[in-house]
């Protein structure tokens, strides 16, 4: 038979074609193939007459050719087949699928199955291995089985120099390195160092010196060229003999703090440094001991502490300092037993497990630079302020917190994109304060949302609050050291205005308040101090507070005073002006309006609507201040625009005095922008946080 795909002869037995591999037509029983193949019309028609096809006689069968099992009904006669041949097709056949079995699918060979588990395997590999390889890391980071304290270093929470200071460090100054150099800290210190035609570099007015090469960067020193002088001092060459050991933690700790006088453990200070590089370190120690001694003939003596190498400097009898590489810590002290102390708190009781300690660095954020600890014992004490140099100016700024019941505060510095952030956390307990001094703290770091939007869009600087009848109490109890002078103050107060202070004004003042100081070329203090500013408060009132007391006390005492009441309507209030007689321009205003009262140098100035789109909070400086500020703080409380408040003060100087007042703020010129927040992250740790935005170049 012919395979209907290419015409290639097959035997009659044949079920596939060798040439294309389909399967055959399959002939019916009895009928001969080109009977079948003329009637599904798959032949063409043949020369040569067909022979006739007879029935076999009776037990006879052709040798090799079985008999089939059937017969036809019908068989078709010579003269039937010619006519069929002879007939013309009217249309050519289309060729069709031979009828019969369906096509069997064909196996997928063993290579492409093998590709298909090779793909696989290779997707499967790439997203498995890089999770597999990470959850390897976490699960080290976490185990810390090496004592690599990866993931403290990673959150912020880690100080390898904390590790070896004494439980009875008072103060504590951490550096972290590593946020130092990756943040380029010398984008904010090089802003405050200008260089002259000489060869000191000047900081501000010039009491900051650096050296003549600026491209040394972190290697100028501001102090006199420190790296020059300690290259003089020691011989070794600063800081390329320092890079190569120096680990990622350094900090500075002072001992023994004690307010009682009796301290708990060794007296003096301990600098602590990482290692990285042990061998290096060591060569940096011995050729330090060596060359102190070739340029200064100052001995030193060794001696072993805990299999650790302790070498001690001697000015005379007793040693002078001392020093030595724990580990991987270097360690310089004031004293051997605070470095033999410092030895045993590598595995003991060092800062770290104090526990204010750990609920301050609890809080601490990872980007941190710079990091000051100051213990309990150090806040209460006004005499371990005095004794570290601060001297006696800053005793009043501390000695206050004591009663506040803090028990340790932390004070971070970290390099952000637009400056610098300072963020102070405070330990408090809240059991040892009573519930108004608790009161008074949550609302001083609540930020007044509704009276910084009524700002006006000019505003240079403001500070926010809730309660000005609490604030304007502390203010007097502050001002004033008893009830007597307090109350001889009211009474003056009510003689000069005709009008009680606190019983008809700020009684009634319970809501936020701001106070808030805009440009101004009118009003006190442009006029009598060339100064082109308006100062103004804004104090939300009580629903009972009533202006007419002030004014009418106002009216009927100003002839006798000397002054004039005036008044007129803006934006639907009413203001008032205070005029002084022979003064043509008024010295202060105030109105009340929208559950609010103003008071102010300028009528202009005040504001006690929120004008739609005009208002501070969408002012650019403002946005960049509040952008700055860390996670959790939304609003400043505090806010300072410097750059616009020293060019309006230049306006109202002459070319002299302005030559001056440019220098008495040089120290300060390359900021911008000062902002501060607080919060409460929890019942005892309370946040503030400072922003400095640099001036752009």
């Amino acid at each position: 038979m012919k395979c209907p795909y290419c015409d290639q002869e097959h035997p009659d037995d044949a079920k596939f074609c060798e040439n294309t591999g389909k399967m055959l037509p399959q002939l019916e029983p009895n009928v001969s193939p080109e009977a079948q193949q003329v009637s599904e019309g798959t032949s063409q028609p043949s020369s040569q007459p067909a022979e006739q096809v007879l029935p076999p006689e009776e037990g006879s069968s052709a040798q090799g050719i079985s008999e089939p099992e059937q017969t036809l009904e019908q068989p078709v006669s010579l003269s039937q087949l010619e006519t069929m041949l002879a007939e013309p097709a009217a249309t050519a056949p289309l060729r069709e699928e031979p009828v019969g079995e369906p096509e069997a699918a064909m196996p997928a060979s063993p290579a492409t199955t093998h590709q298909r588990h090779t793909r696989q395997w290779v997707v499967g590999g790439c997203i498995g291995i890089p999770v597999a390889i990470l959850l390897v890391i976490v699960a080290l980071a976490l185990i810390d089985p090496f004592r690599l304290h990866l993931w403290g270093r990673i959150n912020g929470r880690y100080d390898a120099a904390a590790e070896v200071m004494p439980a009875n460090t008072g103060l504590y100054l951490g550096i972290n390195i590593g946020n130092v150099l990756l943040t380029h800290a010398d984008r904010v210190i090089n802003p405050f160092i200008t260089v002259d035609s000489g060869s000191q570099a000047n900081f501000g007015s010039g009491f900051l010196s650096a050296p003549a090469n600026p491209a040394r960067s972190l290697q100028s020193d501001p102090y006199g060229d420190l790296f020059a002088q300690l290259e003089e001092e020691t011989g070794m060459e600063f800081p390329e003999d320092i890079t190569p050991w120096v680990g990622q933690y350094a900090g500075i700790g002072v001992l023994g703090l004690d307010p009682t006088g009796v301290g708990s453990g060794p007296q003096g200070e301990i600098f602590a440094v990482e290692v990285r590089n042990l061998s290096r370190a060591d060569t940096f120690l011995q050729t330090l001991t060596d060359n102190m001694k070739s340029l200064h003939n100052i001995d030193y003596a060794q001696e072993t502490y805990k299999n650790v190498a302790i070498y001690n400097q001697y000015l005379g009898v007793y040693p002078s300092f001392s020093y030595c590489r724990s580990g991987r810590m270097l360690m310089i002290a004031s004293d051997i037993d605070v470095l033999k102390a410092a030895i045993d708190r590598q595995n003991g009781q060092s800062l770290v497990v104090q526990e204010d300690y750990n609920q301050l660095i609890g809080s601490r954020s990872r980007d941190w630079s710079a990091s000051l600890y100051i213990s309990p014992d150090f806040l209460g004490s006004v005499t371990s302020v005095e004794a570290l140099g601060v001297g006696a100016l800053a005793a009043p700024l501390i000695s206050p917190y004591a009663n506040l019941s803090w028990s340790g505060m932390m004070v971070n510095a970290s390099v952000i994109e637009q400056g610098a952030r300072l963020d102070m956390y405070m330990n408090l307990d809240p059991s040892a304060m009573s519930t108004s001094a608790i009161q008074e703290m949550q609302a001083a770091y609540t930020p007044p949302t509704q009276a910084i939007q009524m700002l006006p869009e000019d505003t240079i600087i403001y500070m926010a609050n809730l309660h000005f009848d609490q604030v304007m109490q502390g203010f007097l109890s502050t001002a004033f050291s008893n009830e007597t002078e307090q109350s001889y103050f009211f009474d003056s107060f009510e003689q000069s205005f005709g009008f009680s202070l606190q019983e008809d004004l700020t009684d009634y003042l319970t809501g936020e308040w701001a106070l808030y100081a805009v440009p101004s070329f009118h009003g006190l203090l442009a006029d009598q101090m060339g100064v082109n500013l308006a100062i103004s408060l804004l104090a939300q009132t009580d629903p009972r507070f009533d202006l007419q007391p002030i004014t009418d006390g106002l009216s009927n005492l100003g002839p006798i005073s000397g002054f004039l009441v005036n008044s007129q309507q803006q934006d639907g209030v009413t203001y008032y002006e205070i005029n002084t007689y022979g003064e043509p321009n008024p010295v202060f205003a105030f109105g009340a309006g929208n559950d609010y009262f103003a008071l102010g140098t300028d009528l202009d100035s005040l504001q006690l609507s929120s004008s739609e789109g005009k208002s501070l909070v969408n002012a650019s400086n403002y946005r960049m201040a509040v952008a700055a500020l860390p996670r959790g703080l939304k609003q400043p409380t505090a806010f300072i625009d410097l750059e616009n408040l020293f060019a309006n003060i230049r306006e109202g100087l002459n070319a002299d005095d302005r030559e001056s007042f440019n220098d008495s703020i040089s120290g300060i010129a390359p900021i911008s922008i000062i902002a501060g927040a607080g919060q409460f992250l929890s019942k005892d740790i309370m946040q503030f946080s400072i922003v400095v935005i640099l001036a752009e170049k």
